[in-house]
């Protein structure tokens, strides 16, 4: 069984289709549990019903609440069914890496606070030698304990510099009509901006459109606003090679959901496996895309979904 952050969402489907095949491959099968929208009381319920039914014995999941989650995955885990978490784990601490309830087999673990590090890194790359180089920030969903966590890392390492200033901030979700929209109310009270920080690919997608409409361009060009974006999809990637933006993470969710199943089937062999895999050791791509990345990584293309 896989459940994710809802049938409705590309990237929950995305990691469905790995799980899917993976399982198939060894003949095993697997299935898109729901829920059917971003509900994590739906996605906590999955798991309850999956530890009285008996009719699952592994569960891949893309946890929507890391902390919510505990008590029916332990009922789960008590019920001898095998859990793989992937991107975030199951426990009240969304950065941790080990295993926060016993009985866990693994987590494929996807490096919050190191997301946000290397943004904010790229951000002060742009803007050394800027007197004064001012920055947007367009958050995925801060509510959310794993976009919350990446909020202090991000400004903490941007305050340390005097020429840095984060002129405007608001969260853009995981749209393009978001991205849009956030990007186009900064420009209009900041029309000297030079960075945009995007929290996603589709919103750092967006902002282009803003910044067309408001009569400038993006680029790595000098008069160029930069864009530094997050979970780059096959679009993300090609802008960064095309160096229409700076940089952005990678998003994998082929090479996660087979390595979950991978992980799963050695458990259930009786080999021992990791506590722990960081999703950037999966596929040689690495945390982070930038546009010599291809050089290292020919096919960063055909690994991007």
């Amino acid at each position: 069984m896989f459940t994710g952050f809802g049938q409705d969402n590309n990237l929950a489907n995305a990691f469905a289709e790995a799980v899917i095949a993976e399982a198939e491959m060894y003949g095993a099968t697997a299935e898109f549990a729901g829920p059917p929208t971003y509900d994590p009381v739906a996605q906590s319920k999955l798991l309850c019903d999956a530890a009285s039914s008996g009719r699952y014995t592994s569960i891949v999941i893309q946890t929507i609440d890391s902390a919510s989650i505990v008590e029916c995955a332990k009922q789960a885990i008590d019920a001898g069914i095998d859990i793989v978490t992937i991107e975030f784990p199951i426990g009240p601490d969304v950065t941790a890496a080990e295993p926060q309830i016993e009985g866990l087999v693994s987590h494929i673990r996807e490096d919050v606070v190191g997301i946000s590090e290397a943004q904010a890194a790229a951000a002060i790359e742009v803007c050394e030698g800027v007197e004064s180089c001012q920055i947007g920030i367009g958050w995925g969903v801060r509510s959310l304990a794993f976009d919350a966590a990446k909020v202090d890392p991000l400004l903490d390492a941007l305050a340390e510099h005097d020429n840095i200033e984060v002129v405007c901030q608001a969260d853009a979700g995981y749209t393009e009509d978001d991205g849009r929209t956030v990007a186009a109310d900064c420009l209009s009270a900041n029309p000297d901006l030079d960075v945009f920080i995007m929290g996603s690919d589709e919103s750092a997608h967006g902002a282009e459109f803003a910044i067309q409409d408001a009569g400038m361009s993006f680029g790595q060009g000098e008069n160029d606003i930069k864009i530094i974006g997050a979970y780059a999809r096959k679009y993300g990637v090609q802008q960064i090679l095309d160096n229409k933006w700076v940089m952005s993470t990678f998003s994998r969710p082929n090479a996660d959901g087979r390595a979950a199943v991978d992980l799963l089937l050695l458990h259930r062999s009786g080999e021992e496996v990791p506590a722990y895999v960081n999703t950037q050791d999966l596929d040689g791509v690495g945390l982070t895309v930038w546009p010599d990345t291809a050089d290292s990584v020919p096919n960063i293309l055909q690994l991007a979904y």
